[in-house]
């Protein structure tokens, strides 16, 4: 737990630098060319559902199975439903994942093999078809992980 702290605190003065309003600090992720203006929206329109409690968006934007990761040894199961989401969103979204979500700079994401991450990996979200499948249509979240023993 406390590793998980660490990180978000490290995260967190990474991204908000010194707190001056006027000026941004640089990107730690360097080059953000690769980061479509769609994936900044994604990244915006997921802050607003946090800030929201709107669990509803988040669990019409999740690609299912959904990779669910947790602990310190990275233990991995799949959320495989809607409902199953649903039914455990208290577990999925707990300091670490809203702390990611909420402090994340949209304008400063990484992007790797075409998925997008915020926070320290806590949430990764990626492009999809209409059919479930990867493609471009839309953007769904795929990966969150949790510093919790599970669920």
């Amino acid at each position: 737990m406390y590793r998980a702290l660490l990180f978000a605190g490290l995260f967190a003065a990474a991204c908000l630098g010194s707190g001056a309003a006027s000026s941004q600090p640089a990107c730690p992720h360097g080059d953000q060319s690769d980061i479509s203006k769609k994936d900044v929206a994604f990244a915006r329109d997921m802050q607003q559902a946090m800030e929201h409690d709107d669990r509803e968006w988040f669990a019409d934007h999740t690609h299912y199975p959904m990779r669910y990761s947790f602990g310190a040894y990275q233990k991995t199961l799949f959320i495989r439903s809607r409902a199953e989401f649903l039914a455990k969103f208290d577990k999925l979204f707990i300091y670490n994942t809203i702390f990611a979500i909420r402090h994340t700079r949209p304008d400063c994401l990484l992007k790797e093999m075409g998925n997008v991450m915020m926070g320290d990996g806590e949430v990764w979200f990626g492009p999809f078809d209409a059919k479930g499948k990867p493609g471009t249509k839309v953007l769904l979240i795929v990966t969150i992980w949790t510093a919790d023993q599970g669920l």
